[in-house]
């Protein structure tokens, strides 16, 4: 094997550290549920994956250094161009996502296959800037893909509402549209506008109006068949 090819995939392993452990350790001082404090030490710029060269694999840890830590993020370097940032990886196989949520807000999951970068993350990153939203999946043999001109989450006190743009590309016609507006359920905190608790019912944390139509965290449809998802990647891309 190369060396360094060998000293790459040592970096794939070393990435066990990842935002989740970070924020344990931060919530573990005094003022555990501070997130301003822990946030204040990543001034990361917005565009942390625009320049990042393609790599030996389609995707790249970038990891953001200061004197109090450091922060995992990881980019797409070859979809549509590259320059996206993946805020969530999911191979149904090894990770549930029917987290509490408190795990949504600070993010879980540990390595390129099964992870949730954090609500709060992705308010304060979109919260400023323009984010294209871009989602790619593998369901019964088949590769769907969608695209979207603008994504946004709002604060914890607005339950990390979700504002999506008009659909700009894709294969697939389950539009994403249709929740924006929604505020973000877990099994525990129940916002959707059904009588009951999609959350509960689908077993993931998403952004739900009627548990429906597009639930990317779950791998149950509406219709509540399985489905085989072999893997579902979600991406956001600076705007410009």
């Amino acid at each position: 094997m190369h060396l360094f090819t060998l000293y790459y995939l040592l970096k794939v392993i070393l990435i066990k550290k990842s935002l989740l452990s970070d924020l344990a350790a931060a919530e573990s001082d005094d003022d555990s549920n501070d997130y301003d404090n822990f946030y204040k030490k990543f001034d990361f710029p917005s565009n942390i994956c625009e320049h990042v060269k393609t790599p030996v694999r389609d995707q790249l840890l970038v990891q953001v250094f200061k004197k109090s830590g450091s922060l995992n993020i990881i980019c797409d370097t070859r979809n549509d161009g590259g320059r996206w940032l993946l805020f969530q990886s999911l191979s149904f196989k090894a990770r549930s996502f029917n987290a509490n949520w408190e795990a949504f807000k600070g993010g879980f999951g540990n390595d390129y296959t099964d992870f949730w970068l954090g609500n709060e993350f992705l308010h304060r990153l979109t919260t400023f800037d323009n984010y294209e939203f871009r989602y790619d999946m593998k369901m019964n043999g088949q590769s769907y893909y969608a695209q979207y001109d603008h994504f946004k989450v709002f604060d914890e006190n607005h339950s990390y509402q979700l504002e999506i743009g008009q659909y700009i590309g894709g294969n697939t016609t389950t539009d994403l549209k249709k929740h924006n507006g929604a505020a973000f359920s877990t099994r525990d905190r129940d916002n959707d506008k059904s009588e009951g608790s999609c959350a509960e019912t689908y077993q993931a944390g998403w952004w739900y109006t009627d548990c429906g139509p597009l639930i990317l965290n779950s791998p149950q449809a509406e219709d509540n068949e399985t489905r085989s998802i072999v893997f579902l990647k979600m991406r956001l891309h600076l705007d410009g």
